[in-house]
Order: structure tokens, then sequence, then C-alpha cells
């Protein structure tokens, strides 16, 4: 997940069945270096704001 603009939104969902373990590694991500989506329905919304996405919300996510 590249560099975004201020103010701009992301929402990542697990559509399907996921046999692996979908690792996201955001450039500049507040704080952590990967997040991570383990099951079909996991979320994670990101907003950047000043040179860095931050987790606004989600559910069933992890980061690292």
């Amino acid at each position: 997940l590249a560099a975004g603009s201020d103010g701009q939104l992301k929402t990542l969902i697990t559509s399907g069945p996921v046999a692996y373990n979908g690792v996201i590694p955001p450039t500049n991500l507040r704080g952590h270096s990967t997040i991570s989506l383990n099951a079909e329905g996991e979320s994670v919304t990101l907003l950047f704001k000043n040179s860095k996405w931050n987790i606004i919300a989600g559910h069933g996510y992890a980061v690292a």
C-alpha cells in the first residue's frame, strides 16, 4: 500500500475464504509495519494524515 494524500481513506476487507495470512505492508504505517487480515470479513480502515497511514477502525485485523 503506497503513500496517500492527506485526508485519503482506504478500507481493506477480505471478501472470501482466506487460506493464508494476508499481510499488508503499508508505506509509513504509524506505530507498526504490517497489517494482517486472516479470515473472511476482517477489515481495516486507514486515514492518511501528516505523511502516515493511521488505523481508525477495523474488525479482526492484527498489526506488527
